[in-house]
């Protein structure tokens, strides 16, 4: 094991989401559910010893479950995804692991405003991307609850397990 991604998962999506990956990436193949990711990419597995479980498990608390709808589809230019509203418990997590884990950046830091996001589809053509577009705009509203963020890590087969929960506050 090596990556690992902090997310919250969101089951209230798995209907109208779980047929949009590619064949050759399913996540429930793979073990990633639908999802908000809070930090991806995380620490290395051999990085996650106790003191940073506690500080991850201390950030979440530090957050208040909270509903939130997905009622809005969005694009990236490559990526169809499910805007959650309101996202201030999706960057109030983000901000709380940064500020705890200093020199980890969601993406790396590659984007300057982070936007919380449930992805439906990456990587396809526009066509497929469109069509996914439209297809899941059908299945909004979704109402959904945040109650944990789980600690993911990546398998050597590519394969991603939950190593740990970490209920919020």
């Amino acid at each position: 094991m090596s990556r690992t991604t902090l997310l919250v998962p969101v089951p209230e999506a798995e209907a109208a989401t779980a047929g949009w990956w590619p064949e050759w990436d399913p996540p429930k193949a793979r073990g990633i559910p639908a999802h908000v990711s809070v930090l991806f990419p995380f620490l290395h597995a051999h990085e996650l010893d106790d003191a940073a479980r506690a500080r991850i498990a201390e950030a979440a608390a530090a957050v208040r479950a909270f509903p939130f709808t997905l009622a809005r589809v969005g694009r990236f230019p490559a990526t169809v995804y499910l805007a959650p509203e309101p996202s201030s418990g999706f960057a109030a997590l983000t901000s709380g692991i940064e500020d705890r884990f200093p020199g980890v950046h969601a993406y790396g830091g590659v984007h300057v405003r982070l936007v919380p996001h449930l992805t439906v589809l990456t990587g396809a053509d526009k066509a497929l991307l469109e069509r996914a577009a439209d297809e899941v705009a059908t299945t909004l509203p979704i109402s959904a609850h945040a109650t944990a963020v789980w600690l993911m890590g990546e398998r050597e087969d590519g394969g991603w397990e939950r190593l740990a929960s970490f209920p919020l506050g």
